[in-house]
């Protein structure tokens, strides 16, 4: 038998690509909070273990790498 392990810090990002498929409006709108002309502000994410936080978070961060615009603020 063989343990898989997911680490969400450990999937190449091709790999975050392939399972981000849902948490879409989620993202949509914590990039509003980076897009907007108003300071950055603040949001806490909650939910029970296993909901696909980190890989929310993974997927805001290798789309913030890839726009230049978001990368200079």
């Amino acid at each position: 038998m063989t343990l898989a392990v997911h680490n969400v810090g450990q999937l190449s990002d091709d790999d975050v690509a392939k399972r981000f498929v849902v948490r879409h409006h989620e993202l949509d709108e914590l990039l509003s909070h980076l897009t907007d002309d108003n300071p950055p502000r603040h949001a806490l994410m909650i939910g029970q273990r296993g909901m696909g936080k980190s890989l929310l978070l993974r997927k805001l961060a290798i789309t913030v790498r890839s726009d230049p615009d978001l990368t200079t603020r």
